[in-house]
């Protein structure tokens, strides 16, 4: 039997415990051990509220989740050093156990003993906001990380994954090779394509409906999520409209100052902390809401606005660090100076007056960006003709807003042929929509995942625990050679 790979995984909070890194962690790690890899977590027992709550070791998702009590100095987690073949640092911290671990790694690789992969997913833990650290430690933290961090970095090392291209130019400004550095971006878990309408519990069902019209921001309560300019702005709206806020409590007196603000305001009534919420529940607020309202000071990539997008909620945010890049002011969203509450009070009065129901949301692509709808709309082909260059491709159930003549899967494909030098026999693509005809005629094997659609030579279905490329690539790794 083929002995599993070993992945040991560092970080200093996972699941119960929910953000955006352990949420992407869960997704990643637990994929892998699907498909056979062992995966052991490292991390503390604590939460973002409570400290030693947690159980010593279990397994959640099929990952190992080993914990361990955590000092002033961190935790020191124990790794099997003879059977590991990758550490993954997941967020950056100077104390133990990064640092701990990379002095040792530095060590094993000058005495030529390092013979594991070491990737660090810093995901804003090396390029943080420093205004939200006393002046001492934000003092410390910054010496440490142009220097002696920096130096462990470069020389312990193997990939740096950046998130996003604001956090990709931060790292390389902090003197972090760029040979090193690989964007990788965030995804969306499988819940975001289910059908939240049929899976959410009857308790999200009541709060919707007893809330409606409502604006909603999920992230974990933090200073650095500003939601008091929210509440500022909630106070010059309509009595009508509430405001709902999801996620973990991280500092209990940010807690108690919205708390305080809520009631000196008066909005009481109008202001709910659900607290956490996931799955089905999370994307069921976040698709009956007016819109997604994340006006933060700092974010690496701002998960929770692809989230809503996915549901087709209108998102406003800050105009700050790496949310431009998830929202395009003006096109899928809007990106406001995330302490100006009278023109974020102005902003969701616009959007409440402006939304089309046939509308379903925004889909931001790597080069295109992708409309859903419940009908096609006119109004839309006629703003995109007035826009010199680009075009809209109607697939039966959204707009593909693109670069005229010059950017089609096919033409795509072409280039990737020529480029690689490849045979076009030798190149299968895999499609499930009307628009993904030509990109499949343009290859060797063209696969279906949709036989009512699209033809195919093979066909992947659609349904299942997995998306059919990812089921189609299963597939060819598990074939001997």
């Amino acid at each position: 039997m083929k002995k599993k790979i070993h992945i040991d995984v560092i970080s200093n909070f996972f699941l119960p415990t929910r953000a955006g890194i352990e949420i992407n962690m869960n997704e990643v790690y637990s994929r892998l051990s699907k498909m056979g890899w062992d995966i052991t977590v490292h991390t503390s027992t604590n939460t973002f509220s409570e400290k030693n709550v947690l159980l010593k070791e279990e397994t959640i998702n099929g990952i190992k989740v080993r914990r361990y009590t955590k000092t002033i100095f961190g935790f020191l987690p124990k790794i099997d050093w003879g059977n590991t073949r990758v550490i993954c640092f997941e967020d950056f911290n100077i104390s133990a156990p990064h640092s701990l671990l990379l002095f040792y790694s530095l060590i094993l690789k000058i005495i030529g003993r390092k013979k594991y992969i070491q990737i660090l997913s810093p995901q804003g833990g090396y390029t943080y906001d420093w205004k939200v650290f006393p002046f001492l430690i934000r003092i410390i933290k910054r010496i440490c990380h142009t220097t002696i961090s920096k130096f462990l970095v470069n020389y312990t090392i193997d990939t740096v994954r950046a998130i996003s291209i604001w956090e990709k130019n931060e790292l390389k400004k902090y003197g972090i090779k760029k040979e090193l550095i690989t964007y990788i971006p965030y995804g969306l878990d499988d819940d975001a394509f289910g059908d939240v309408d049929a899976l959410a519990t009857e308790e999200t069902k009541h709060i919707v409906e007893k809330m409606k019209p409502y604006i909603i921001h999920v992230g974990r309560i933090h200073k650095t999520k500003n939601y008091e300019v929210t509440i500022n702005a909630l106070s010059r709206l309509n009595k009508r409209i509430n405001y709902l806020i999801v996620g973990q409590v991280q500092e209990l007196e940010y807690r108690k100052f919205l708390e305080k603000k809520i009631k000196q305001l008066r909005l009481t009534d109008r202001v709910k902390f659900l607290g956490s919420k996931k799955g089905a529940d999370k994307y069921y607020l976040m698709k009956h809401a007016e819109m997604m309202v994340h006006m933060s000071h700092w974010e690496s990539f701002g998960l929770v606005l692809l989230e809503a997008m996915s549901q087709g909620t209108v998102c406003l945010t800050s105009n700050k660090y790496a949310m431009p890049e998830v929202v395009k002011n003006n096109i899928n969203g809007y990106c406001l100076n995330p302490d100006d509450e009278e023109i974020l009070a102005e902003k969701i009065k616009f959007v409440i007056a402006n939304k089309n129901k046939n509308v379903k949301g925004f889909e931001p692509k790597e080069f295109i960006i992708t409309l859903h709808c419940e009908k096609q709309i006119k109004e839309i082909e006629e703003v995109v003709k007035k826009e010199k260059g680009l075009t809209t491709i109607w697939n039966g159930e959204a707009y593909d807003i693109q670069i005229e003549k010059d950017q089609t899967k096919a033409i795509g494909l072409r280039h990737v042929i020529e480029i690689f030098k490849l045979q076009k026999e030798n190149v299968m693509a895999i499609g499930d929509n009307y628009n993904d005809h030509e990109l499949l005629e343009e290859s060797g094997m063209p696969i279906t995942a949709d036989k009512t659609r699209v033809e195919g030579k093979f066909y992947v279905p659609l349904q299942g625990e997995f998306l059919p490329a990812d089921l189609l690539m299963q597939k060819i790794l598990e074939l001997k050679g």
